[in-house]
C-alpha cells in the first residue's frame, strides 16, 4: 500500500479529535447531537431542565411520566467524533485526493515506515 499524508493526518488527529468530542448515550443507544444540545451546550444528562427530559418526558398535574426506556436507563458520554459512521474505518473511504485507502492496514502501513 502506498503510503500518503493522509493516513499520517488520520493517524495523529484522530486521538486528539477523541479526547475532544463526545457523543451521548442514553443506555446502550446513541442520541443525535442535536437531541442533546441546547444554545451549542451539550447536555448528556436527565435533568428535568434538559433536553431528555422535554423529549421523554411530560408533566401532569406536577408530576414526571417518563418513556420507560428513560426511566430504566442513565446517560453517559463516550469519546468520538459525532456526524462520523463507524462503517468509515471498518471500510474503505475515498479521500479528496480520489485515491481509496484501506484503513484497516493504517497501522501496518505506517509503522512499516
Amino acid at each position: 500500500m502506498e503510503f500518503t499524508p493522509v493516513l499520517l493526518i488520520v493517524r495523529i488527529l484522530l486521538p486528539f479529535l477523541l479526547n475532544i468530542f463526545r457523543l451521548c448515550y442514553l443506555g446502550d443507544r446513541l442520541l443525535t447531537s442535536a437531541s442533546v444540545t441546547v444554545d451549542g451546550v451539550m447536555q448528556c444528562t436527565k435533568n428535568q431542565s434538559g433536553p431528555l427530559f422535554h423529549k421523554f418526558c411530560e408533566m401532569i398535574n406536577n408530576t414526571a411520566t417518563c418513556d420507560p426506556f428513560f426511566d430504566a436507563s442513565e446517560t453517559y458520554t463516550k469519546p468520538g467524533i459525532p456526524g462520523l459512521t463507524s462503517d468509515v474505518f471498518s471500510g474503505k473511504c475515498l479521500f479528496s485526493s480520489a485515491k481509496i485507502v484501506d484503513l484497516q492496514n493504517v497501522n501496518k502501513t505506517i509503522e512499516s515506515y
